[in-house]
């Protein structure tokens, strides 16, 4: 499991750029458009890319990683990608600039997976995704019910 494609955002409605190598903190990634804490990065599954028809990028995301059951993560997963920490909270649905390429049904729960960077340095094309052993908080689709936002560590990630 590695990443093939990185994209910066750099202004809302416009072309993604591609990169090399993303800079990153825990205020997310540098260069990209800001956003909460808990959609800093958009990792997208490359297999599913395929499936549907589409081109990296095509879904407006951060990361495309190798990795077919990404969408199958639970909230609070952390992932090492390169030197990065990454919080998935919960899955990217749809919206109107991506369905002009894809449609909903096939789609909807596949477009990716949102997540906060836990620390700070630089990812790679090429850099093994591993999924860590370590987990968060889940963050419940029902925002009411609330979360504690707590990294819990069952071992080294």
């Amino acid at each position: 499991m590695r990443v093939t494609n990185l994209y910066l955002k750099v202004r809302r409605k416009q072309d993604l750029q591609p990169v090399d190598t993303l800079c990153f903190t825990t205020a997310g990634i540098n260069l990209n458009i800001r956003c909460v804490p808990v959609r800093q990065v958009l990792v997208t599954s490359l297999p599913i890319l395929h499936q549907c028809g589409l081109q990296p990028g095509d879904l407006r995301e951060n990361i495309v990683v190798d990795f077919a059951n990404l969408h199958d993560l639970p909230s609070g997963t952390i992932l090492r990608i390169g030197d990065a920490l990454i919080r998935l909270t919960f899955h990217c649905e749809p919206c109107k600039p991506v369905l002009k390429y894809v449609l909903l049904k096939d789609i909807l729960h596949k477009r990716g997976v949102l997540g906060q960077f836990l620390n700070g340095g630089h990812m790679r094309i090429g850099d093994r995704l591993i999924v860590t052993r370590a987990w968060a908080e889940a963050i419940p689709y029902d925002s009411k019910k609330g979360f504690d936002g707590i990294w819990h560590a069952n071992s080294n990630p």
